[in-house]
């Protein structure tokens, strides 16, 4: 398997796990060299174990660096039959467009029973408090306003040709089932 991390932050989920895998990490380069040179000296100092992991940066907003970003994903795939693509914390941010354009990349890389796997936010959550409260945040900590950021329904992007939702549901509902399982 291949774990692909786009607008990957700070997470370090290959270190969650006991088996090494190849991870491809992107995501704008500030973040990728502050993550790739902490992982390193983590690695260094035996903190973390050490992965295979493939740093790579993106403004998904450039064509250009896309293109030439799935390029290089596409080769150091290699053909791998299982691949899993994680969006966390990133298609919100991106234009309606670019969430299209990285969808539609993502299918062209993967075989079947490959996963494509993000989280979103559907337009009805402008009706709610916590979205205020979000939208109040952004525009005191990031300069950022309510037509800054991309809501929509995954089953209006999702080529249905391409890809099967598997699962589509939020937070509540995540917590509910949680908390179901744990009073068990």
């Amino acid at each position: 398997i291949v774990f692909v991390n786009l607008g990957s932050g700070f997470t370090s989920y290959q270190y969650l796990v006991n088996q090494d895998f190849l991870t491809i990490e992107v995501d704008v380069p500030d973040i990728i060299n502050e993550k790739k040179n902490r992982a390193n000296k983590l690695i260094k100092e035996q903190i973390l174990p050490k992965r295979e992991t493939l740093y790579l940066s993106c403004d998904f907003n450039y064509s250009e660096q896309r293109v030439k970003l799935y390029k290089k994903i596409k080769k150091e795939l290699n053909n791998s039959k299982h691949t899993f693509i994680l969006m966390e914390g990133l298609l919100y941010y991106l234009p309606s467009d670019t969430t299209k354009k990285l969808l539609h990349n993502n299918q062209a890389i993967q075989f079947d029973n490959s996963i494509t796997a993000f989280d979103y936010w559907k337009p009805t959550i402008t009706k709610s408090l916590y979205y205020k409260g979000m939208l109040d945040f952004y525009k005191e900590e990031m300069k950022m306003d309510a037509s800054s950021i991309n809501l929509f329904y995954a089953k209006h992007i999702i080529n249905s040709n391409c890809y099967d939702i598997l699962e589509d549901t939020d937070v509540f509902k995540q917590e509910k089932k949680t908390t179901t399982i744990l009073t068990l």
